[in-house]
């Protein structure tokens, strides 16, 4: 078990570490919302599932060591939990089973369940055009990148960073594929 120190400043290692782990997650972003938007699944799942576990990592690096976050590993339940044990506001617990969903999007990193158990993969842009796949022999994973977008957002915004420390990609694909059909472009709204 570990306990977090609220009362401690972050050290300037950890301080690094936030600005890597925010680098690193929207450039997981932007690489996983080209790949769903250009329908290339479930690979989609995956940088996504890498993109929240950096954005959740960019704000727990505040609280817990280098060390700590290592050996949570890439559970995106567990972060999300050490996450709401920090920021209380019980409207994040409307996200506990998306969270669930994405991580399953961990499990497709190589063929083995694939090859072992199969799958059913339904992705959707918005909330609004989800529903839950057919019970069936297969597992389901379920993408919505809407959810995916407001997670991103919530993460980010409680990182305490400004927009400087989640630089887009320079290139106008990147920054078009960020925006794209994103309901909860945050960067705008950072300090």
């Amino acid at each position: 078990m570990f306990r977090i120190n609220y009362m401690n400043t972050p050290s300037e290692s950890q301080l690094a570490a936030q600005f890597e782990f925010c680098i690193l997650a929207i450039q997981y972003h932007v690489s996983g919302r080209f790949a769903a938007l250009s329908l290339c699944i479930p690979i989609a799942g995956n940088l996504l599932h890498h993109a929240i576990e950096m954005y959740l990592k960019c704000v727990l690096v505040k609280t817990m060591s280098l060390e700590q976050l290592k050996n949570k590993g890439h559970n995106l339940t567990n972060l999300w939990k050490c996450f709401k044990e920090v920021y209380t506001d019980s409207s994040y617990d409307a996200h506990d089973w998306y969270i669930a969903e994405l991580q399953k999007f961990q499990r497709l990193r190589y063929p083995d369940f694939v090859v072992t158990e199969g799958m059913q993969v339904s992705y959707v842009p918005f909330i609004a055009n989800f529903s839950p796949l057919p019970n069936g022999p297969q597992p389901p994973y379920h993408l919505i990148l809407e959810y995916v977008d407001l997670i991103a957002k919530i993460s980010a915004m409680n990182s305490g960073r400004g927009k400087g420390a989640f630089p887009l990609p320079s290139s106008k694909l990147a920054k078009e594929y960020f925006y794209l059909n994103n309901l909860h472009p945050f960067l705008d709204e950072l300090d």
